[in-house]
């Protein structure tokens, strides 16, 4: 899907810092605008679950002020353990069952065992004959999530998507990065808050992915990057028993996203015991090495900040976009908008309809200026063409009652309002519908009182939400789904259709 979004703002929040960057895109490429990162208060975030949420409030400021972020579109990432992300064998073509059958494996997670969690998911490779496909999945612990929007929203940014910071990493390697033929095996590492995350690409495509930690701070020297390369051989390992033991091409990239990052001979010695053809480490302070992008902003840059802002500024068919904004915050902020947009039209009509008035009342007076002059100046002159004058004063009084007409129908607009039904069905409609991730691009009725929904989703998830929520509306006696079939096109967005009935008596 093509973008037009110039300035974005990630905003990474982990367990001991929180960073951002604000980030512009020119005709030239990239442009870094702005970045920073503050330390967070010892146990203010612990298990990806906020304990003192007025000191995140107070930091969020802050870095807001400090790079003056004026921008709407803002993602933000959770601490690492707080998401699940797993590529998983794809079976199902129907959307429904495929929906339903990601729903059954987050339930498998222990780490999210009993908690209430939200999820989305991408197909990356459909099935096709009688060969499986594949699917990427992340899921969240939904009270984790929510509670740290709120937290940006109580600090004005309001977060239009929630993904995993190891999704916007990857995001970095493959959008500033060399990049590699599609038919090699790619390889990205991300070592972040003791966690390495493993994801591997094949065509482009994310394949499989590990997450595994890292005991850094207490194996002693050369303990941290001796277990990095030891978790990419064994997958490299793996892949290659895949493949009846046949050795093959692997281009590996570590990104090093930690608060003390890797010194220069421990990052030598992770490249030496990779068995990998290509091996390539990437740190804040040493990104411009690996990019055309000149950072200016040495160890202060996150990369998993930079990779969130770029979400909005980049288009990548192979890009692994889900978004773990839950739907309640998504329908609250809707809601918002809706109030601001409404309370900003009737201020317009308001500022119209007077300028309108104002305008009419001086014309009439004018016109009768205008009256008055004639019959002076025809008096001044002592001669009275009466058939002209009165021909003249009859186009005047005409225009005159037309104007007073006009005013009479503004006056009676001002004061009338719509019809009654119309008004509240397409708030109630409005306010359940996600923005950001579902939206509405056709509405039909028929003389039976039903109503049709066409329109375009990033999930399926989503638009069943979105059908179970329009029938909350009292106007709406029932809505089910159609039609939802996500196409095979550049976009791979779902395209949609939700019938409703209207209550009794409520008919248009």
């Amino acid at each position: 899907m093509k973008t037009n979004v110039t300035t974005a703002l990630g905003i990474d929040v982990g367990e001991s810092q929180i960073s951002m960057v604000l980030l512009g895109k020119t005709k030239a490429g990239f442009r870094l605008l702005k970045a920073a990162r503050v330390p967070l208060p010892d146990g203010a975030i612990t298990g990806g679950r906020i304990v003192d949420e007025a000191a995140l409030v107070k930091i969020l400021r802050e870095l807001k002020g400090a790079l003056r972020a004026r921008t709407r579109h803002i993602a933000l990432a959770l601490p690492t353990t707080s998401t699940v992300s797993r590529v998983i064998r794809l079976e199902e073509q129907d959307p429904q069952r495929i929906a339903r059958y990601i729903r059954g494996e987050i339930r498998e997670y222990a780490a999210f065992s009993g908690r209430e969690t939200v999820s989305d998911f991408r197909v990356t490779a459909p099935v096709r004959h009688s060969a499986a496909g594949k699917v990427f999945l992340s899921a969240i612990d939904e009270s984790a999530v929510t509670a740290v929007t709120q937290a940006c929203r109580r600090a004005g940014l309001e977060a239009e998507i929630v993904e995993p910071a190891a999704v916007a990493c990857t995001r970095v390697v493959e959008g500033l990065g060399q990049g590699c033929k599609p038919c090699d095996r790619r390889m990205v590492a991300i070592v972040k808050e003791g966690m390495v995350n493993l994801y591997a690409f094949r065509a482009g495509a994310a394949d499989f992915i590990r997450t595994e930690k890292v005991e850094g701070a207490t194996a002693g020297p050369g303990g941290l990057e001796t277990q990095v390369a030891t978790e990419i051989n064994a997958l490299i390992s793996h892949y290659q028993n895949q493949n009846d033991g046949r050795a093959e091409a692997w281009s590996v990239t570590v990104v090093d996203d930690m608060e003390v990052p890797l010194s220069d001979d421990a990052i030598e010695s992770l490249k030496a015991n990779v068995t990998a053809e290509s091996v390539s480490v990437w740190t804040g302070s040493t990104l411009s090495e690996n990019t055309e992008l000149d950072p200016k902003a040495g160890d202060d840059i996150s990369m998993v900040a930079l990779g969130l802002a770029m979400r909005f500024l980049v288009d990548d068919e192979h890009d692994c976009r889900v978004n773990l904004l839950p739907m309640a915050a998504a329908r609250e902020k809707a809601t918002r908008r809706n109030v601001l947009l409404v309370a900003n039209a009737v201020a317009l009509l308001t500022f119209f309809v007077i300028m309108i008035v104002g305008g009419l009342r001086f014309l009439t007076k004018q016109v009768n200026q205008d009256i008055v002059a004639l019959r002076q100046d025809e008096l001044k002159r002592r001669h009275r063409a009466l058939p002209t004058v009165a021909s003249e004063l009859v186009d005047l009084e005409k225009k005159n009652a037309l104007l007073t007409d006009e005013l009479a129908e503004l006056k009676r607009i001002a004061d009338s309002h719509l019809d009654v039904q119309w008004v509240q069905l397409l708030d109630d409609m409005s306010r359940v519908t996600p923005t950001g991730v579902l939206c509405v691009t056709d509405l039909t009725v028929d003389g039976d009182s039903k109503l049709s929904l066409e329109g375009l989703s990033h999930s399926y998830e989503a638009v069943h939400d979105f059908a179970k929520m329009l029938t909350q509306s009292e106007h709406i006696q029932r809505a089910w789904v159609v039609d939802a079939d996500r196409g095979m096109g550049r976009d791979e967005l779902v395209r949609y259709v939700v019938a409703c009935t209207l209550a009794p008596g409520k008919a248009i």
